[in-house]
């Protein structure tokens, strides 16, 4: 699943926006890194992984199937936060698919 978020949040810069995404990840969600990431359009963004377990809600994977996602937040040219995200099965995506999202993000 992907999800594109726009002005999802009051931040003052990337780190805010990073901070403010992670808190949106479920509970029982556990961070696996955090790293800043060029995206076209915006100064600063920053990649957060984690992993979770899935709740089997409607719309989603069974419940106890392992789950992989990724986030990407920042400030886009209105200082406005930005948020996308992609969450998938575990194993679903390699770590290069998930690189040539965040590459293909832009912002404006």
């Amino acid at each position: 699943m992907v999800s594109v978020q726009l002005d999802f949040m009051k931040a003052g810069d990337a780190d805010m926006a990073a901070t403010g995404a992670e808190a949106r990840v479920q509970l029982g969600a556990a961070p696996t890194g955090r790293e800043e990431v060029e995206v076209e359009g915006t100064d600063e963004a920053r990649r957060i992984d984690y992993e979770f377990t899935s709740g089997g809600e409607r719309g989603t994977p069974g419940k106890g199937t392992r789950m992989r996602g990724m986030m990407v937040a920042g400030l886009d040219s209105r200082d406005k936060a930005f948020l996308v995200t992609v969450d998938t099965v575990e194993g679903g995506l390699s770590r290069a698919d998930l690189d040539r999202i965040v590459d293909s993000v832009t912002v404006r």
